[in-house]
This record gives C-alpha cells, sequence and structure tokens, in this order.
C-alpha cells in the first residue's frame, strides 16, 4: 500500500545497514516482536471465527530478550 510505502524503505535500509555493518538497529524489530505480532493475530484469527472477542494473554517476555 501507497501509505506503508515509507516506512518500507526505512525497514529495508534499515535492514541492509545491519546486514553492511553489524549493528542491531535500536528500533529494530526481533524474534519477540515477531512472537507477539503471531500471537494477537491468532487471537484475531480466533475472534473472527467465534464471532467472540478473544483476550491476548501473553507471557511475560523472558529475560533473553531484555
Amino acid at each position: 500500500r501507497d501509505r506503508y510505502a515509507e516506512a518500507y524503505r526505512r525497514q529495508n535500509r534499515a535492514f541492509l545497514d545491519f546486514v553492511n555493518t553489524g549493528i542491531f538497529p535500536e528500533s529494530g524489530a526481533d524474534c519477540w516482536d515477531g512472537y507477539c505480532a503471531s500471537f494477537v493475530a491468532q487471537a484475531g484469527v480466533k475472534a473472527l471465527q467465534s464471532g467472540v472477542k478473544t483476550p491476548v494473554n501473553m507471557m511475560n517476555k523472558p529475560e533473553f530478550y531484555k
């Protein structure tokens, strides 16, 4: 989508900077962010299928992601 174009460009630039320098960007997503996104998406699918509001009960963020 056009409204996300600049965000995608920034994300791609940050990834390429990481590849070139090995320095992880401060604002970059990590595995925990991906886990959270998939967890929320699963709850959304369940809510759509059931027609009922579905809570998102996440576990605490593990120490190794902090």
